[in-house]
């Protein structure tokens, strides 16, 4: 398992905490190099690097706002300079902040405004690293979405709207990258422990847990074992598909 990843040089978007972080390490494990992209926070990005490197991986922490096109450029080519070309590319990156609410109370900018920053912070890393794959005619791109889009609750309409988007546009890019070698996927990342901490208190957090069939929450580690699976040659067959990861919360 070791080698599963080896030669691979993956840029994971949002990778300085939860499913990003465990993610960056997992890759690492098996042997890619990992570019660890964060926006604000260098210290938890470069601990990421930290445990990383003590542990005899190769990663390297990249500064940028992934849905600005300039500053993801810059990041792509400090990529390339230091570690070469970004073959896999993880689209972890929170697109803008999220605050529950009721849809009679929305106004048409949020949706707007978080369908935006959705799209901008795949779009902008996808075409950034696209043409660096197709150069050399193989590539994975995986990204991290959440079962809201296909079974909403109340008060997560602009998730699961905006979700659903980044899910058509998975799609899309497999249908259109896959004949020339390029894999694209999503995981369905729900229920997972830590990563909704600023909008799902504990008691909510209790609650949810007696709806999962496993009666756990799911890990960010438990995200990051199926993505390192999708990223690599054994599921070298797989592309355009959802995987759920939600511990059978949501069945489809």
């Amino acid at each position: 398992m070791t080698q599963l990843l080896a030669g691979r040089v993956a840029l994971i978007t949002g990778a300085g905490r939860g499913i990003g972080a465990r993610t960056a390490q997992r890759f690492a494990e098996c042997g890619a190099k990992v570019a660890v992209n964060y926006l604000r926070n260098q210290a938890a990005a470069e601990s990421v690097v930290r445990a990383i490197s003590d542990s005899g991986g190769s990663a390297l922490a990249v500064r940028a706002d992934v849905r600005e096109a300039d500053a993801v450029a810059a990041m792509v080519a400090s990529v390339t300079e230091r570690m070469g070309p970004p073959d896999t590319l993880v689209l972890n990156a929170d697109a803008g902040g999220f605050r529950p609410a009721p849809v009679m109370r929305l106004e048409t900018d949020a949706y707007e405004s978080r369908l935006s920053d959705e799209m901008r912070a795949a779009f902008t890393p996808v075409r950034a690293v696209v043409p660096g794959m197709l150069r050399m005619g193989h590539g994975t791109i995986l990204a991290i979405s959440s079962a809201l889009c296909r079974a909403p609750v109340p008060g997560f309409s602009t998730l699961a709207v905006s979700k659903a988007a980044l899910e058509s546009f998975v799609r899309a890019l497999a249908v259109e990258l896959g004949p020339h070698g390029i894999r694209v996927n999503t995981i369905e990342a729900s229920m997972i422990q830590g990563e909704n901490s600023a909008v799902v208190g504990d008691e909510q957090l209790e609650e949810l847990r007696d709806l999962v069939p496993l009666r756990r929450l799911g890990r960010p580690d438990d995200v990051a074992g199926i993505a390192t699976l999708i990223a690599s040659d054994l599921a070298g067959f797989v592309n355009g598909a959802a995987v759920p990861v939600n511990g059978g919360q949501v069945l489809y």
